[in-house]
């Protein structure tokens, strides 16, 4: 008699136990921080082309750092990068000792050089990648050698 008793709480003792590490689980799983994922891609910026402009602003949505590279010149211009409440920043700007050298980045194909300021926004709220561009733009599509000049221009790319 022992032996089938023992047997039975063993078994309601398994029982228990499985049950218990599976809530565990799933207590951690909803209290854990939820890492926002990237969304879809743009096609807009495939296309090589060049922005110039006094002062350019990129914003996009998570996965936008992965298309984008910013040339350091740390005896020209100041380089900042924070995280803020509205996403990751990044800052590159003109030093006042500074030979006037633009602030170079690639965006997919697109070339920007920005004379005074360089702002980008990766930020989990975006969803298009947004270029505004200020301050004397020049814009030039190579393949087609289409130009635009004006004193800002917006460039959106949809997912």
């Amino acid at each position: 008699m022992h032996a089938r008793t023992n047997a039975a709480w063993l078994g309601w003792l398994a029982v228990l136990l499985v049950a218990s590490c599976g809530g565990e689980s799933r207590a951690r799983e909803a209290s854990a921080p939820r890492v926002p994922q990237p969304v879809p891609w743009t096609e807009e910026f495939r296309e090589p082309s060049v922005l110039v402009a006094a002062r350019i602003e990129v914003r996009g949505p998570i996965g936008l750092r992965q298309h984008l590279a910013v040339r350091q010149d740390p005896a020209r211009h100041e380089h900042r990068e924070t995280t803020t409440a509205e996403g990751y920043r990044i800052e590159a700007r003109q030093r006042p000792e500074s030979d006037g050298e633009q602030i170079v980045a690639h965006l997919d194909a697109l070339e920007i050089h920005a004379d005074e300021l360089l702002s980008v926004l990766e930020g989990p709220g975006e969803r298009d990648v947004v270029v505004h561009a200020e301050g004397d733009v020049f814009f030039r599509v190579l393949r087609t050698e289409q130009e635009t000049r004006s004193p800002s221009l917006r460039l959106i790319g949809k997912p």
